[in-house]
């Protein structure tokens, strides 16, 4: 691998260990796992003004998650 490629790979592509420390990321695969089992296993019955408050919820935990980042995961 040339010198060129292999900073590209380290700036870019975070390990998986640096993935795991991440928060957001942790939070992003816990979304993503209950969207999926949220159509396909369980059917929430929920009124548009409760599937609101849950987006109000999501939206506002993805915030707090990036207020309180301070490192890229790179850095992790």
């Amino acid at each position: 691998m040339t010198p060129d490629l292999h900073l590209m790979k380290e700036l870019f592509m975070p390990t998986l260990s640096q993935l795991i420390k991440s928060k957001t990321m942790l939070f992003s695969v816990a979304l993503a796992m209950f969207s999926v089992s949220q159509g396909f296993i369980v059917e929430l019955a929920i009124t548009p003004i409760q599937q609101g408050i849950v987006g109000m919820i999501i939206a506002g935990a993805i915030a707090a998650l990036r207020i309180i980042t301070t490192t890229a995961i790179a850095d992790k």
